[in-house]
Formats: structure tokens, sequence, C-alpha cells
């Protein structure tokens, strides 16, 4: 019920989560520093404590924009910073190539259309086993280790970028 009323949890699906039970994020990242770093910086997009400008803005009481400092386009939310921002496009399409790739070869190749179709990209990249996407799709434990390592890979690379553009101006 908590869940439900806080916002920075939209992407987490607790349902198929009971306590003592790790989640995808941890139970598939192997034992080594970098896939460490990459599912801390995916577990807090999930759990909406990764600080976007729309964070910033908030908790500053609007003193600071929730523009995107990247393209200065939108607002940099979760949707913008994986999905659109302009300035992380090449790092975006890197790797959403590779898991396009995959899940038209590996599970089938309209679900990857009727899944961002259904505007439930974001939720796909976070969490595939969510209960919103075994709607859509039954994913089999193996594909959904693989996914997780795709994604894994793609938020960290978002990240980097971001930080290393957010550095340079």
């Amino acid at each position: 019920m908590e869940k439900l009323e806080k916002s920075t949890m939209k992407y987490l699906d607790i349902k198929a989560r009971p306590i003592g039970h790790a989640h995808q994020i941890w139970k598939f990242t192997s034992n080594n520093t970098l896939e460490v770093k990459k599912a801390e910086i995916k577990a807090k997009l999930i759990t909406r404590t990764y600080t976007l400008q729309v964070d910033r803005a908030k908790f500053s009481r609007n003193v600071e924009q929730d523009m995107c400092q990247l393209c200065n386009s939108a607002t940099e939310d979760t949707e913008h910073f994986m999905l659109e921002c302009n300035a992380l496009k090449t790092e975006r399409d890197k790797h959403l190539t590779t898991l396009i790739s995959y899940v038209k070869n590996n599970i089938g190749n309209k679900i990857f259309d009727k899944i961002m179709n259904e505007g439930h990209m974001v939720q796909f990249i976070l969490d595939s086993s969510s209960e919103k996407i075994k709607e859509i799709v039954n994913i089999k434990h193996q594909n959904i280790r693989d996914i997780e390592n795709i994604t894994r890979t793609l938020c960290y690379g978002l990240h980097t970028k971001r930080t290393t553009l957010l550095n340079k101006s």
C-alpha cells in the first residue's frame, strides 16, 4: 500500500519480490567492482534515488530549474534521461541496439515494438520481470538474466556520459 503512494517507487515492482529475496539487479550481478557499480546506478534509477534536475528543482524549492542541463529542451526526469535526451543519444543508441537485437532474436520480433508502443520502455529497462512487463510477455529466466546485464550496462553508460558532459560544462 505504501509503495502505491510513493512516486519514487514507480518503477520498482515489489509484489514479485518477497522480503528476503534479492532483486534481479543484485541477483544477476557478478562479484567485481565494475558490475557492482553498474548495479548501484541501476538500483538508484529504479528506486528514484538517482538525482536528476527534476529532483534538484524539487529539493531546492525551484531555486534550481528542472530543465535538462545537457540539452536544455525538456525537464530532466527518468524518462528524459533514459530515452529522450539528445546529448545522450549516441550512448543510448549503442546499448539500445544491443537490447533490441537481443529481444528480437531471443524473445520475439514484435515484443519490443509492443513495449515501446505501450510506453513501458523505461519499466522494461529498469525491471524486465515486473508485473507490467509480464502482462505483455512472459520472459524466461535466462532471458531476464541477459536483459538485466544489457540494461545494467545501458544505465551505467548513460550515467557515465551524463557525468562527463556535466563536468565539462
